[in-house]
């Protein structure tokens, strides 16, 4: 079973950003599009295996779901703030993505945490540990 991960961010995410927080995390990570474009893959580039796969941002609308469908206290106030703030305009975003539970989920994990870092939002790993 893969770790899954939501992050919560107050500005759209773009595959550009996912790229720049990946090369911050490593720099060998490379992307392919599985599923008609449905889900980025960050592989890496030795032996082009999955160290992160992320799902479409879809629009985080309705702030109450971070509450409903997270655990207690896993998003920041600041953040939940920011994310609030955001879903009057519709910038507010909520992005799904699985990483294997090895060294190399780990290095997605730590690309995920990166992109919510560098775009002021939450980055929740649920991976039961």
């Amino acid at each position: 079973m893969p770790r899954e991960i939501v992050v919560i961010t107050p500005v759209p995410v773009t595959t550009e950003e996912l790229l720049l927080a990946a090369q911050e995390v490593e720099p060998t990570l490379r992307f392919r599009q599985v599923g008609g474009g449905a889900v980025v893959q960050l592989v890496d580039d030795a032996d082009s295996e999955p160290v992160l796969s992320v799902q479409q941002p879809s629009a985080l609308r309705v702030p109450s779901e971070i509450e409903r469908l997270l655990p207690a206290g896993s998003v920041p106030t600041p953040v939940r703030a920011a994310v609030v703030a955001a879903a009057e305009s519709g910038e507010a975003v909520w992005l799904e993505a699985l990483a294997p539970f090895d060294a190399r989920g780990a290095v997605g994990v730590a690309v995920a945490r990166r992109l919510a870092a560098r775009l002021g939002g939450a980055c929740v790993v649920q991976d039961g540990r």
